[in-house]
């Protein structure tokens, strides 16, 4: 049996959120409810599976130019897109008996990518 992947994508609500923001706590909270809401809803539109077994999460995320970037400041974006991700039905948690994460890729553009890959060794 080989893995099995599902994949949606959408244009970015917002800009993304970093661990070295210093925004208020009111404008941090606008910002993960975008990404959250956006990320429900295409993944709702697009028609994802409910009820996923283990899974790998792979988010690639847009940014403008190709200057380096820490990936791992990201992160609370890529948190938000997996919230609306479980609030879509696709997980019944985002703990780590339900998915793991793998390191975010940043990518010259406008969209985000979303896959879900699906290994049934660890899903059994």
């Amino acid at each position: 049996m080989s893995q099995v992947s599902h994949t949606f994508n959408f244009p970015a609500p917002d800009r993304l959120i970093s661990l070295n923001d210093r925004d208020h706590w009111a404008k941090r909270s606008r910002l993960t409810r975008s990404w959250r809401t956006a990320a429900k809803l295409y993944a709702l539109a697009d028609k994802m599976p409910k009820g996923l077994p283990f899974s790998r999460i792979e988010i690639t995320l847009p940014v403008r130019d190709n200057r380096a970037r820490d990936p791992h400041n990201v992160v609370p974006t890529c948190r938000a897109i997996v919230d609306g991700m479980v609030d879509a039905g696709m997980f019944a948690d985002d703990n780590s008996k339900h998915l793991t994460l793998a390191e975010p890729v940043l990518a010259v553009g406008d969209r985000v990518t979303v896959t879900v890959v699906v290994d049934p060794k660890q899903a059994a």
